[in-house]
């Protein structure tokens, strides 16, 4: 299957072809038969009273279904959720799993670069790493690409930190937006100065190698 939204929030009921639909484990349910998606404990739900319970029990089991492919999004965020110390515990949880599993990580990361890495490198996360909706700094942008990061950008992402993201590391993606992912595809194309086509036939085969673990 070819993707080109590599992360939407999917509540319609209705299947998604060429997208990746991301799902917190307690809104796994509402995925309809027959889409790819990613799932993971999100951030904001780390605090719920049953958040170690539904990890330890639930996400294995949908990582290893067939139109799983992708851990998360799972991270940090200092803003919303559960402390900091659990929320760095619950990542690394859920990181295990993911690499037991061998899949690739989708990430969500406020305020908590640190934090965040420092988990990963504890983890010895070993499969492709993608961060989402990418909206920070450029000396974090820049660390992230140099130990080989995916970033993915959507409509809120500043447009002056697109052009320093190589080609083989950019995705795109339409989120929680309602917004045409082709909109976000058309702005990004004439930032960059190349073509929609060309833009996509890249992002599609980005998709692909971030999925399949090849280099």
């Amino acid at each position: 299957m070819e993707f080109i939204d590599f992360h939407t929030h999917n509540l319609t009921g209705e299947v998604y072809p060429s997208a990746i639909a991301s799902y917190s484990l307690p809104k796994i349910g509402r995925c309809p038969k027959g889409q790819c998606y990613s799932v993971g404990l999100h951030p904001w739900d780390t605090a719920r009273l049953d958040a170690y319970r539904v990890v330890d029990q639930a996400l294995a089991h949908y990582l290893e279904n067939e139109h799983c492919v992708a851990l998360g999004e799972v991270g940090i965020d200092r803003l919303r959720g559960a402390s900091m110390a659990v929320q760095e515990e619950l990542l690394s949880v859920q990181l295990k799993i993911g690499e037991s599993l061998h899949k690739p990580v989708i990430v969500h990361c406020v305020r908590a670069w640190s934090e965040l890495l420092s988990v990963f490198r504890k983890q010895r996360f070993t499969y492709n790493k993608a961060i989402h909706g990418y909206r920070g700094s450029l000396p974090v942008l820049e660390r992230l690409l140099e130990e080989g990061w995916y970033i993915s950008v959507g409509f809120y992402t500043p447009p002056e930190l697109i052009e320093h993201i190589p080609l083989e590391q950019l995705l795109l993606e339409s989120d929680d937006t309602q917004l045409p992912i082709d909109t976000l595809y058309e702005q990004t194309a004439e930032r960059l100065n190349i073509s929609d086509n060309e833009l996509k036939t890249m992002v599609k085969g980005n998709i692909q190698r971030f999925i399949r673990q090849e280099e």
